[in-house]
């Protein structure tokens, strides 16, 4: 990373299909970006076993 200064994250994430043993995948991407302003974006959580 470049130091001091503004970034983003993007994440994305797929989870474990237990049936299969499958597990669970998260990617983190973090680069540079403008620092306008400050969004949290969260999705609301699936019941279980829902898809």
């Amino acid at each position: 990373m470049a130091g001091k200064g503004h970034y983003r994250v993007r994440v994305h994430y797929r989870e474990p299909d237990w049936e299969a043993w499958t597990p669970q995948h998260l990617l983190v991407m973090v680069y540079p970006g403008r620092g306008d302003e400050v969004v949290d974006l969260k999705r609301a959580r699936r019941p279980a076993g829902g898809r």
